[in-house]
């Protein structure tokens, strides 16, 4: 009984101390990007208002950088995830070792 009351204290304080804090800036991060997409699409449509090939194509730049920032940023954060479910496991290096070399992300 005792064993049970500490593992619950200790699983509240990580969960309060380290997983809250961190899905906070994980959703400040992406509103962020967001935001700052926004902006910079704003810019290249105020900057480029003919209608030629290359204006388009230079339209488009932002939100090809925005999705390979959000692939990117996606699969960091998938590690994070993981490496919290984990925490606590032995050998959870090695864990994501394996993980990251098979095909589990793409």
């Amino acid at each position: 009984m005792i064993i049970l009351k500490i593992l619950r204290k200790k699983r509240t304080i990580k969960k309060y101390s380290v997983s809250y804090p961190l899905i906070g800036m994980s959703i400040a991060i992406a509103i962020g990007m967001m935001l700052s997409y926004y902006a910079l699409q704003h810019y290249f449509d105020n900057s480029f208002p003919e209608e030629s090939y290359l204006h388009l194509f230079l339209k488009m730049v932002p939100s090809i950088f925005y999705s390979l920032v959000v692939i990117l940023t996606n699969l960091g954060f998938k590690f994070g995830a993981i490496a919290l479910t984990n925490w606590g496991i032995k050998n959870n290096l090695k864990f994501l070792i394996k993980i990251s070399n098979s095909n589990y992300f793409f």
